[in-house]
C-alpha cells in the first residue's frame, strides 16, 4: 500500500467539504454564519466550563489529612480507598475529612489504653 494515498484522501475530503459548504453558503448564508458562530462559541466555552466543573468537584471531594498510622500527609478523593506511601496501610477517606484504616472482615480494630496502676513505694520501717 502507498502511505501517501491516505494523506491525499484526507486532503480531498477537506476540499470536498469546503466546496460543499461554499455552495450551500451562497444559497442560504444565514444558517452557515449562525452554525459557525455556535461552533466557535462551543469550542471556546466548553473547555472553560469543563475546567471550572472539575475544580468545583475537586474542592468538594478532595480530602487532605494525615495517615492515622504513621501521620504522613495524604490527599485522596472522598469515598475511595488509597494506600499510604510511607507505611503501606490501606486507608479509606471518611465523611469527617480524615482517613480510616481498612481492616479485613472479622478483624476488630481497637486502640490500646495504658492502664498500669500507680504503685506507691514505701520506705522500709526501722525496727528499733
Amino acid at each position: 500500500m502507498n502511505p501517501n494515498r491516505w494523506q491525499n484522501q484526507g486532503f480531498g475530503f477537506g476540499l470536498t467539504t469546503l466546496l460543499f459548504l461554499l455552495i450551500l453558503g451562497s444559497i442560504a448564508p444565514d444558517w452557515l454564519v449562525n452554525g459557525a458562530l455556535i461552533l466557535f462559541l462551543a469550542a471556546i466555552l466548553l473547555p472553560i466550563l469543563g475546567v471550572l466543573g472539575l475544580r468545583w468537584w475537586l474542592q468538594r471531594n478532595l480530602v487532605s489529612a494525615n495517615c492515622p498510622v504513621c501521620n504522613y500527609p495524604l490527599q485522596g478523593v472522598q469515598g475511595l480507598q488509597t494506600q499510604c506511601p510511607s507505611c503501606g496501610e490501606l486507608l479509606v477517606v471518611n465523611t469527617h475529612q480524615g482517613y480510616d484504616r481498612v481492616a479485613p472482615p472479622g478483624t476488630v480494630d481497637v486502640q490500646a489504653i495504658d492502664v498500669t496502676p500507680e504503685v506507691e513505694v514505701l520506705a522500709p520501717e526501722d525496727d528499733r
